[in-house]
């Protein structure tokens, strides 16, 4: 399998910086220590072959599941490649199993099974979106890969904003209770500077506030 993938999970959060170019739900394995992910007991993910495949009129191909990744419970879709397909194929995988399964870069996952055909025709669907597809297209072409972005209910949406926005929540947190801390103080004392300096620090903290919640 080639270096990126797409879960289908409507639920799982992936830090901005394991996305490929910056997409929601495509992960660069790359950016993975050692390259692998974890798929989740029943995730699916849809990935590109590492290969380029090319056939001529005479063949077809069947791409199967190998049987060592059925025997821990990784499950590929059955596909297949039409006489004179050129180009990455997908593949879709699911985790059958009732644990954690990592897939990697360069994992094998499936075969190739090629047959012959004794006639001829014009299997060729020039508008494929994979034909022809090649990795070094998909890294200039900013719609490559043409998978589509993920649908997230209200709340997984919220939680993943929080969860990206963390560290900023938790520094929005702390110039609210300054900005209630300088607002009491500068109502309490009777040194003018001290409050002129907590009226100052609360505008200034207000600000920052808005300006945490507006920013991505």
């Amino acid at each position: 399998m080639g270096y990126i993938l797409k879960t289908f999970s409507s639920t799982r959060y992936i830090e901005a910086k394991y996305l490929y170019k910056g997409r929601d739900s495509i992960v660069d394995l790359r950016k993975l220590e050692d390259s692998k992910y974890m798929l989740m007991s029943g995730e699916t993910i849809a990935v590109y072959t590492n290969e380029y495949i090319e056939l001529d009129k005479k063949h077809f191909a069947l791409i199967l599941s190998r049987v060592s990744g059925e025997a821990v419970g990784f499950v590929v879709s059955t596909t297949y490649a039409d006489p004179e397909w050129s180009g990455l194929l997908q593949l879709i995988i699911t985790n059958k199993s009732e644990q954690a399964l990592e897939v990697s870069l360069d994992m094998k996952l499936a075969k190739l099974v090629l047959f012959e055909i004794k006639e001829e025709g014009n299997f060729q669907d020039t508008q494929h979106p994979h034909r022809n597809l090649t990795w070094s297209q998909m890294e200039i072409q900013p719609e490559y890969p043409s998978w589509a972005g993920r649908k997230l209910s209200f709340f997984t949406s919220m939680r993943h904003k929080f969860l990206r926005k963390k560290k900023i929540f938790f520094v929005t947190v702390f110039m609210a209770i300054v900005l209630i801390v300088s607002l009491i103080v500068s109502n309490v004392t009777q040194n003018e500077s001290l409050k002129i300096f907590s009226i100052f620090s609360s505008i200034v903290n207000f600000f920052a506030i808005i300006f945490s919640f507006i920013t991505k």
